[in-house]
């Protein structure tokens, strides 16, 4: 029973720093784009690249492949807290009221949001080393999260379109690379490897699929046809998840620059039990990135006040700028690195790939993903087989 919760616990954790501002809001994007279809194609990927990456990695296969791509997963985890601030920079200014949209939460509901991050911030900040911690928060953030989502629908599945406004060819078009990054991406994510490393049986990451699956169903659930408005219940699922998935990248990457690698032999226990707390400067580190957080969506708000629609920043092709980093650029960075492609020749492939999408995804030209997806194709082919779970 014991080993059931310590797994239960990891699966719980993963799910929670694996619910940021693509989960929580590319749904809606899918599913106005591409309808119901475009939705099941975002998750199934999704779930099964997380679900899949216990079986794919051992503890031991897990520390060797964090020791020979350091660099790169240290990348990936401060593009995607640097993600999570861009997204909430976006939404910021309507969470706090400056857009009167329909469908907003009220006041009262906004200032509970906050208040749910500001305590999710302060209780990590506080026990930042403590996994236990970690897993405790996650615990109640992915629970509650689910609870609430399937509660408040907004739109239920058998309301969601079949259609959307571009033509299914596009969404053919755009599989490669959302299957790509759904299965390249998770082989980077730092916490996962700190579960995988605390767990000696895939079955966390089996939990943490279910988990996961249900949270992002409950999203779609939220979508009002316009992917515009935040109500109550994603109000308070971006201010916990958001802050903790950034969060918890920060930690791995403090922890790598501190110890030179990613060590969590001292937290193998499966206790829940949280020990004293610890004051530091991690405490002040997240209340400054909720400041800076801030301080970007005010300042977008007031050098545009006139605008009905200065809360949408980056924008809607910001957000997807972004997406392609994890759609893309990691993916065929982490092949070229298997294949053992020079520097050169991966920043060519790179660049190909990054124009291929950018044209694709924003030009209307979607015939234009296949070029990324050719180039992911062709790293992958020459990707260097080695012992089976050894790397």
């Amino acid at each position: 029973m014991q080993r059931f919760l310590r797994d239960l616990g990891w699966g719980l954790f993963c799910a929670s720093s694996w619910t940021w501002c693509i989960g929580t809001f590319l749904p809606f994007l899918m599913l106005r784009l591409h309808g119901w279809p475009g939705f099941w194609l975002f998750l199934v990927p999704n779930v099964l690249g997380c679900t899949l990456f216990g079986w794919w990695f051992t503890p031991e296969s897990s520390r060797a492949f964090c020791a020979r791509h350091q660099n790169l997963m240290a990348a990936f985890s401060a593009v995607t807290a640097a993600y999570q601030v861009a997204f909430l920079a976006w939404m910021l200014p309507m969470m706090a009221g400056f857009v009167d949209e329909p469908g907003c939460a009220t006041t009262p509901e906004m200032m509970t949001a906050f208040a749910l991050g500001l305590a999710t911030i302060a209780v990590l900040g506080i026990w930042w080393r403590r996994d236990a911690a970690w897993i405790a928060v996650a615990s109640v953030a992915t629970l509650g999260s689910i609870a609430l989502l399937w509660q408040i629908p907004v739109s239920p599945i058998d309301a969601w379109p079949r259609e959307g406004t571009l033509p299914r060819r596009d969404l053919l078009l755009a599989a490669p690379i959302i299957i790509a990054g759904f299965l390249a991406c998770p082989a980077l994510d730092l916490t996962f490897h700190r579960a995988r490393q605390s767990v000696d049986s895939p079955r966390a990451f089996a939990l943490f699929g279910i988990m996961f699956g249900l949270t992002i169903i409950g999203v779609a659930m939220q979508w009002d046809g316009t992917a515009a408005a935040p109500g109550i219940a994603m109000l308070c699922v971006w201010c916990v998840q958001l802050p903790f998935t950034a969060l918890a990248h920060l930690r791995e990457l403090g922890g790598i620059v501190q110890r030179g690698a990613l060590d969590v032999q001292s937290e193998r226990g499966p206790e829940l039990v949280l020990s004293g707390p610890r004051m530091g400067d991690s405490l002040l580190r997240a209340l400054a990135m909720v400041g800076v957080i801030a301080a970007i969506g005010i300042a977008v708000q007031a050098m545009a006040p006139e605008s009905p629609f200065a809360w949408y920043f980056p924008g809607e092709t910001g957000y997807l700028r972004w997406l392609a980093m994890f759609g893309v650029v990691f993916p065929v960075l982490l092949l070229a690195s298997r294949s053992g492609w020079s520097f050169g020749k991966t920043a060519v492939a790179v660049l190909l790939a990054g124009m291929g999408a950018e044209i694709g995804s924003l030009q209307q030209s979607a015939w234009w993903l296949l070029w990324p997806a050719g180039i992911l194709v062709v790293a992958l082919m020459g990707v260097q087989r080695p012992q089976e779970r050894s790397v």
